[in-house]
């Protein structure tokens, strides 16, 4: 594994990050670090799109995520194992297809073609995609559309290479027993969902040898009916649960490699927990805070009841990572609280936009999961508590067409 600084390492944390260049733009092309690219118009296709059949792009890391190589240009260590060398990665399940799932869809559908990545979902979503048309900054997507059955007739013969869910939590359980007969021996399996749970159940299902764990973060795509759009797709920091487990470690090797030959952004921190629970901080802070505050990016910048109730439930987050043995500390809330303050002011976080839309929300993922560990461990989390008790009565009061909360009511 890559040796290097933590995320929240002042050597690491002003330093530029991914700058991705458009060769097809004037002037030398579309740049910007990361932090820019977080503030960029939905209406830039071009910029932070890697399709290398259709947009030549240029990308450096200089380790400001503070963790890992460069995606697409890590070498993991070779496992000299004297086993036959395992399938190459030629065909991907795609189980999700929100803003998200579909962003991988249009990244891996434009790598691999329609033939090598397919959409999985149940009979009714899988005709409305078909009919949808969806495209992805402004291109088609180019994947095959398949229903469980559909998927499952055609993993019989040839099971996938990697089956990665992008689906919302509440909705993995039913999810995993229909895309069970996808997986194979040698399936990988990768979680784009939000929390540090997601992989747990994942892995009680179909084992560790199979699930990695990642973290996917920096991107801003966004899905409106049959239109995804990103300034920025981002990057995947994956790991193993047991790095001393051989089998682990080569199911890790084989996806970097697929990840490296279509040049999809990734890195591979040496510890992939911190990554984890450090999204968790982001996650748990920006994504309540706006939800309970009825806000956009703009109302916990700027200083305030808003602001001050998401740092706080930042802090207890950190606090029950420390419980939890990872070794999370201050300045790990300063690093995201920094990522926070450069996001788009106009943004709107996931589990603002499932409220906006009357959906079940992700709220047992961020402050579900801190108050259940924090009374575990006898770490108060009233910060959390009171967002949780929050974002309850809004999903309660959906079907009265609520879509915030007084602010009281959260203080």
């Amino acid at each position: 594994m890559t040796t290097t600084a933590s995320p929240a390492s002042p050597a690491t944390r002003n330093t530029d990050v991914w700058k991705i260049c458009s060769s097809d733009s004037s002037g030398g092309g579309t740049t910007g670090h990361l932090d820019s690219l977080r503030q960029s118009s939905m209406e830039s296709k071009a910029q932070g799109r890697l399709f290398p059949a259709s947009l030549r792009l240029r990308y450096h890391l200089r380790n400001s995520l503070g963790q890992g190589a460069p995606c697409s240009r890590c070498a993991l260590p070779s496992l000299n194992s004297k086993e036959a060398p395992m399938k190459p990665i030629e065909n991907i399940a795609i189980v999700g297809f929100g803003s998200l799932g579909a962003m991988y869809a249009g990244c891996f559908g434009a790598a691999m073609g329609p033939e090598r990545v397919f959409v999985v979902a149940d009979t009714a979503r899988t005709e409305r995609y078909r009919a949808e048309a969806a495209t992805f900054n402004g291109e088609p997507i180019r994947v095959t559309y398949l229903t469980y059955d559909e998927a499952a007739e055609r993993a019989a013969e040839d099971p996938f290479d990697v089956v990665l869910y992008a689906v919302k939590y509440g909705a993995l359980p039913e999810a995993i027993e229909q895309s069970a007969p996808l997986v194979g021996p040698d399936t990988a399996i990768i979680s784009v969902l939000n929390g540090v749970t997601s992989e747990e159940v994942l892995a009680e299902r179909f084992g560790w040898d199979r699930v990695l764990l990642c973290v996917a973060q920096q991107m801003d795509s966004r899905k409106v009916g049959a239109t995804v759009t990103a300034g920025c797709v981002g990057v995947m920091a994956l790991g193993v649960h047991d790095a001393q487990d051989a089998a682990q470690r080569a199911n890790l090797e084989r996806v970097a490699e697929w990840l490296t030959a279509i040049d999809q952004p990734f890195i591979t921190p040496d510890d992939i927990r911190h990554q984890l629970w450090g999204k968790l901080i982001c996650n748990v802070g920006v994504n309540q805070a706006c939800a309970v505050y009825d806000c956009c990016f703009s109302g916990i910048h700027a200083p305030g009841e808003a602001r001050e109730a998401m740092i706080a439930a930042m802090r207890e987050v950190a606090a029950v990572g420390r419980a939890e043995g990872v070794g999370l500390t201050e300045e790990d809330v300063a690093y995201w609280l920094d990522i926070i303050d450069h996001l788009n002011p106009e943004g709107l976080p996931s589990l603002r936009q499932d409220v906006l839309a009357r959906r079940p929300t992700e709220v047992e993922l961020f402050s579900g999961t801190i108050n259940r560990l924090g009374a575990a461990h006898g770490i108060p989390t009233p910060q959390n508590e009171r967002f949780y008790a929050a974002i309850k009565e809004l999903e309660s009061s959906f079907s009265q067409g609520r879509t915030s909360v007084r602010p009281r009511q959260a203080r």
